[in-house]
């Protein structure tokens, strides 16, 4: 159990990270009207800080009960290269396609930023990662195992747990796309949903085969990849 709360604790501290720079990002797109910058900036980070602790000792609790695993020996290099295909499965689509068919994307093209790519580092990478990957999918099987009484299951049964988490995780973007668009039509939904999806796909698979560090390392390097590589080469 101390180990699991050095973990989480250890989680905790890089989700106040995230939740500082996403209270930062925010701030600086003034996507949404906030009088007091200090009070919105201590709870976003608190509040994020007390979220990725409480969930990822759930996680690791529910952990031992699974077939997933924390850490494994292999897979980094592999993560590092899928996080760059998402990075650039990202910028390019909307560059080269739904730039298009949605005026917005045009009128707001993304530059580098400073404070979207820690974010994307440290809230996308550790905060998204801990609710989706180490609690939720570890929940979903968790939960399997004690209802059926098994340990292990066959590949199609992982993949559709991969692809429900990958389902929310795209809804859970949403509103975000809400604020950007003003509306959610079929167009501006399918992208999100697709987009998010084909990360959530793949940080899920990591997670599934080689471990929850694999999944973290690779979220962060799509975001890397996406602001220092694809973002200057696309705009």
């Amino acid at each position: 159990m101390k180990k699991k709360l050095g973990i989480s604790f250890i989680l905790s501290l890089f989700g106040v990270i995230g939740g500082y720079f996403t209270a930062r990002q925010t701030l600086e797109s003034g996507s949404l009207p906030i009088p007091e910058d200090v009070p919105f900036v201590l709870i976003t980070l608190v509040q994020t800080g007390v979220l990725t602790f409480l969930l990822s000792l759930a996680g690791l609790s529910m952990l031992k009960y699974t077939p997933f695993t924390f850490k494994s020996k292999s897979g980094i290099g592999l993560s590092v290269v899928l996080g760059g295909l998402v990075g650039l499965i990202l910028a390019g689509s909307d560059a080269v396609l739904f730039s298009r068919y949605l005026p917005t994307l045009t009128e707001n093209e993304p530059a580098f930023s400073l404070f979207g790519l820690l974010m994307g580092v440290f809230y996308g990478g550790v905060v998204e990662e801990v609710m989706m990957r180490l609690f939720l999918m570890t929940l979903i099987v968790f939960l399997a195992v004690k209802i059926t009484k098994k340990r292990e299951f066959p590949s199609f049964f992982y993949w559709g747990v991969i692809f429900i988490v990958s389902l929310l995780f795209g809804i859970g973007h949403l509103p975000a796309n809400f604020m950007l668009f003003g509306e959610l039509s079929p167009l501006i939904v399918g992208r999100a949903l697709l987009l998010n999806g084909i990360g959530g796909m793949i940080f899920g698979y990591l997670y599934w085969k080689h471990g929850f560090i694999a999944a973290v390392v690779s979220h962060m390097s799509a975001h890397i990849f996406m602001q220092l590589l694809f973002i200057p080469l696309f705009y």
